[in-house]
């Protein structure tokens, strides 16, 4: 999540897609986790004012893999600051592309892993998972690569969950 301004409920409904209730029962739980916090108060021209929400500043960071055949690439975010920083290797040796297609799951681990030890310290909240082919997002699983054969509902959420500690959301390119 990174959001550049503050927010209304109003508005974190808009931008999520949730009813105003909705948005304001999930904003409840993301204040008292500490994820969010009130910033102030609108100026508003009539009735009362809406009151302002914005994201920690210390709820951490979160990691972006992209995978294929081709290339991985990984991005770091800082939730209340945007981009702390990218990596994007492009597989061109034919021999490390096919052993990336071989152990398409080492790849993704060791992606991560690489861009957490470059962090030095700090810690992530959460991976989030870009696969190209077939994938179920609800299970986590890689279910089909594109052009990557042996592919076969590889458990991605889970076996990244149990390696590194975190909540993982895996979806297709």
């Amino acid at each position: 999540i990174c959001y550049p301004e503050r927010a209304t409920r109003a508005t974190i409904a808009a931008h999520s897609g949730l009813s105003i209730p909705a948005a304001f029962r999930t904003r409840e739980v993301r204040v008292r986790r500490g994820l969010v916090r009130e910033a102030g108060k609108s100026l508003a021209a009539t009735g009362r004012p809406s009151i302002l929400y914005e994201l920690s500043e210390d709820v951490g960071l979160t990691l972006g893999v992209s995978f294929d055949l081709e290339s991985v690439g990984t991005v770091i975010l800082d939730a209340g600051k945007g981009i702390v920083s990218t990596n994007h290797s492009v597989q061109r040796d034919r021999q490390r592309a096919r052993d990336a297609a071989a152990d398409p799951l080492g790849g993704i681990v060791e992606a991560c892993a690489k861009a957490i030890e470059e962090l030095h310290g700090r810690s992530i909240c959460g991976i989030g998972v870009a696969l190209a082919g077939l994938v179920n997002p609800a299970s986590g699983t890689w279910v089909a690569g594109l052009r990557i054969p042996g592919v076969d509902h590889l458990r991605i959420r889970e076996s990244l969950e149990e390696r590194f500690g975190v909540p993982v959301v895996v979806d297709d390119m």
